[in-house]
Formats: structure tokens, C-alpha cells, sequence
């Protein structure tokens, strides 16, 4: 029997835009051949037809600036800024949110770290992450207290999010546990549930094996603490890819044979067919090839039926095991 196998030894990952629970895992999958797959988490934003809500702001703007009243003006701006930018029109709200900030720094309003928040929000619209960055460290500032010297945690997260797309994955992970510091207790189980997914991909970039694992296994933990039967099978999942990137295979199997048997009884077949299809990869470099071959015949319908980019790669690899299992 032929124990050899072209597995690349490199994991690629995907980057998490959403910062809240909710969602698709699976709407795209990690495009280089032959890797343990993590599913990533996407939403999009919808916008409809609200050209009638915004003249109506238009109009309360131009009295305001019509009657001389900068709190007025400042407070008219940033209500017509979210405007635009919950209907997709982030060029049109910036402007009228840098004078909206403008005025309430001037006026020393406590609007001012929600209006640079939102600069921020349509900076990051339009993937100007240096400027986005620059608002939310305004934004972190100005939420500062006595009582509060680390400013608002959502800033900080968003802020991480942010450096990640710059690929200042250090700085990222300091804002995140920045965050992670704040949201202790179970009032915030599930908005650290999504925090500890980011980080654990950020972690694993920058192969820091152990702490990923660390983390993973305490969002395993909350989730099922939780019942959040999804994120269960993300954390397991994706704790299998960090205990084979650190070369811990049998704890690798056993992690994605967890979440392969709880997204059976879930029902849910995308996360299912990814693991298959990890710990297919993982018996055949393991030269355990009839194994191999049984997982991978499971994931090939389902991603064949989801229309998965990994059909390809499920194809090629039952092809080598079928010049080494024999008959």
C-alpha cells in the first residue's frame, strides 16, 4: 500500500466579516487544494428604496441649519449619515458625518463617539480600513470614563476586525482581547462565542497552535452551555484544524468525528460534508487509505448537491485512493 500523499502541510483560512451570531457558516469555502476546510461566516446588507425617509431627514437637516442650531444640525447630519448608509449610499453619508462629528466635538455633545462610530461603519463599506481604524480609535477614546478606561468593547471589536483586514494580525488579537477582558459572565456568552471564532483563526495565521486550541475549547464549551448546536460543530471543526496544523492527528480525528456525528443529528449537511471531507484527508495522510476512501464517498453527494467548489478536489483525491486501495 501506498502511504504517501501530495497533502499540502499549510492551512488557508478565510477572514470572518461578520461580528455578530447569525448567518450562513458555509456561504464560501477556502479555494486551495487539498486543505482541512474552515467554513467562514458571511452577511450581507440589505438596502431598499427609501428615497422618501430621506428627504424627509434632508428637510429636518435644512431647518436645522436653517434656524442656527448647531446641536440640532450635528444631531440632523448623523441621522441622514445612517441613513445613506443603511441604504447602501456610504459615499453620500460620509461627508455628512465628518460635519455631524465636527460639530459635536465642537459642541462637546456625547453624540460625538456613535457619529465617528458610524464614519467608521462607512469607511469599512468601502474598504478604507486606515481610515476606518482612525474613526474607531476616536470612537474608543471618547467612550472613556472613570469608570470605563478600556472605552466601549463593540468599538474594540470592530476595531480588530478592522486591523485583520490590514493584516496587522498582532494588533487585532490585542484589541479582541481587549474585548475578551470585558465580556465575562454569561450575559455575554454568545457575543464571546463569535469573538473566540475570530480569534482562533487569527491565532492559528500566526501559528499559535496551543492558544488556538486553548480558546477553541472554551467556545466549544460556551456553545454547548449555550445549546448553540452550530457553533458546537464550528468550534469541534475547526479544533480539529488546529490539532492537525499542530500535528496532533488523533486528536484531530476524534474533534472531527464529534462534529461530523453532531451535524448529522443537527441535520446540517454543509458543515457535515466538510468534515467528512477534512478527515478524509487526514486518514489518507495517515496512509489509512479504506478509511479514507469510506469518508470521502460520504462528503462526495452532499457536496456534489450544495454545488461545493471542493468537488473537485473530493474527486481527485478518491482518484489516488483508488490506485492504492486494492479491489
Amino acid at each position: 500500500m501506498d502511504n504517501t500523499s501530495p497533502i499540502p502541510s499549510i492551512i488557508a483560512f478565510a477572514i470572518i466579516v461578520a461580528i455578530v451570531i447569525g448567518g450562513s457558516w458555509l456561504n464560501s469555502l477556502l479555494k486551495r487544494k487539498q486543505q482541512p476546510q474552515i467554513p467562514s461566516d458571511q452577511t450581507s446588507r440589505v438596502s431598499d428604496d427609501g428615497s422618501e425617509h430621506l428627504r424627509m431627514l434632508e428637510d429636518h437637516l435644512a431647518d436645522a441649519i436653517k434656524a442656527g442650531d448647531v446641536t440640532r444640525e450635528a444631531r440632523a447630519r448623523h441621522r441622514l449619515g445612517e441613513a445613506f448608509i443603511r441604504h447602501g449610499q456610504p459615499n453620500d453619508a460620509i461627508p455628512h458625518l465628518e460635519k455631524a462629528a465636527m460639530l459635536a466635538k465642537d459642541q462637546r455633545l456625547n453624540d460625538y463617539k456613535f457619529i465617528v462610530a458610524r464614519l467608521a461603519d462607512a469607511h469599512m463599506q468601502l474598504g478604507r480600513w486606515a481610515s476606518a481604524a482612525e474613526e474607531l480609535r476616536q470612537a474608543i477614546e471618547a467612550s472613556k470614563s472613570l469608570f470605563n478606561r478600556s472605552g466601549n468593547a463593540g468599538y474594540w471589536s470592530l476595531l480588530g476586525d478592522v486591523y485583520v483586514k490590514q493584516g496587522k494580525n498582532i494588533q487585532a488579537l490585542e484589541a479582541y482581547e481587549t474585548v475578551l477582558r470585558r465580556w465575562r459572565g454569561r450575559r455575554y456568552r454568545k457575543w464571546r462565542m463569535a469573538l473566540v471564532q475570530k480569534m482562533s483563526t487569527t491565532y492559528l495565521e500566526l501559528n499559535q497552535i496551543d492558544v488556538a486550541i486553548s480558546v477553541l475549547k472554551d467556545g466549544a464549551r460556551d456553545a454547548k452551555v449555550s445549546r448553540d448546536r452550530s457553533k458546537e460543530i464550528m468550534f469541534l471543526g475547526t479544533l480539529g484544524v488546529a490539532y492537525e496544523r499542530g500535528g496532533l492527528q488523533d486528536e484531530a480525528m476524534r474533534s472531527y468525528e464529534d462534529a461530523i456525528h453532531l451535524a448529522d443529528m443537527a441535520g446540517d449537511r454543509r458543515l457535515q460534508a466538510v468534515y467528512l471531507f477534512n478527515l478524509g484527508l487526514l486518514l489518507e495522510a495517515k496512509g489509512q487509505n479504506e478509511d479514507a476512501t469510506t469518508y470521502l464517498k460520504q462528503a462526495w453527494p452532499i457536496l456534489i448537491n450544495l454545488k461545493s467548489p471542493l468537488v473537485q478536489e473530493c474527486d481527485q483525491a478518491l482518484s489516488r485512493l483508488r490506485k492504492n486501495v486494492p479491489l
